[in-house]
């Protein structure tokens, strides 16, 4: 089964509550993606705060907050488009401060808008450098953020 097979077999789960469906995305998202941690974020100003999260652990929990500059997303709310590194310490990003604190080295986030106003992102990282991240990924990151914008309380 592929990755948008996946996507709606969770979708068309109606016994998942909301918070279920969206912390099976970010599974599914792992998974496919190869990376370790999957993070939905609201964004408020220059205040990130994760609302769902799904890492090794429980290291990063819903509710932590970080500064929106302090974070990849930052590059992805620039762009307002997805965004992905994937070996972010011999990149342009080498200096950015998220990979000085947590060395970070693969990245994949989109933005989650909702009525044309940017409210969140949805991202994925690890520590380990990876292949460039494909067309197909891009797609996966970027129906999630549609999703999340459209469906997301």
């Amino acid at each position: 089964m592929n990755w948008e097979q996946k996507f709606q077999k969770i979708l068309g789960d109606s016994g998942l509550t909301e918070q279920d469906r969206i912390e099976k995305m970010l599974d599914l998202g792992l998974d496919f993606l190869g990376l370790g941690i999957g993070l939905v974020s609201h964004i408020d100003n220059d205040v990130y705060k994760v609302m769902y999260a799904c890492s090794p652990g429980d290291m990063i929990e819903p509710g932590t907050v970080f500064s929106v500059g302090s974070t990849y997303c930052c590059h992805t709310l620039q762009a307002n488009d997805s965004v992905g590194f994937h070996n972010a310490g011999v990149s342009e990003i080498a200096t950015h401060p998220c990979y000085s604190h947590f060395k970070l080295e693969s990245y994949i986030g989109a933005p989650i808008t909702r009525d044309g106003k940017v409210i969140g992102t949805v991202n994925f990282s690890a520590a380990a450098a990876r292949d460039p991240f494909t067309e197909d990924e891009f797609h996966f990151i970027d129906t999630l953020a549609n999703w999340l914008g459209s469906n997301s309380p």
